[in-house]
C-alpha cells in the first residue's frame, strides 16, 4: 500500500459511491488536497481537505470494504492533517453522521 496525492475524480467518485458517501460536489480543483491510498493500481482509500482560508473541512474519508479495520482511515486522516498544517490551516473540522 502506498499513499499518493491528487487522485483522479472518477476513481474517487467510484470509491466514495461504494462506501455510501456523496461525491457529486467534489470538483477537480479540490483533488489537489486529497490523499489516496493505492494497492497496485487500485484505489483502496481516500481523504481530502476543502479549504476556506485558514479553516479546513475534512472531506470524504473512504476506505474500500476489503481494507477496513487495518488503520488505513487513521493514516489517511493523519496525512490530510499534515497537509493542513503545511498549508497554514488553523482549524480543521470533520462532519459525520455515524462516527
Amino acid at each position: 500500500m502506498r499513499l499518493s496525492s491528487s487522485p483522479s475524480l472518477p476513481e474517487v467518485a467510484a470509491l466514495l459511491s461504494n462506501c455510501g458517501l456523496p461525491s457529486e460536489d467534489i470538483e477537480p480543483g479540490l483533488l489537489s488536497n486529497f490523499v489516496a491510498a493505492k494497492e497496485g493500481a487500485a484505489l483502496i482509500g481516500v481523504a481530502g481537505l476543502e479549504l476556506k482560508g485558514t479553516t479546513a473541512l475534512v472531506r470524504s474519508i473512504g476506505v474500500a470494504s476489503s481494507h477496513r479495520h487495518r488503520g488505513l482511515g487513521a493514516n489517511l486522516l493523519a496525512a490530510v492533517e499534515a497537509r493542513a498544517k503545511e498549508l497554514g490551516v488553523k482549524e480543521v473540522f470533520l462532519l459525520t453522521n455515524d462516527a
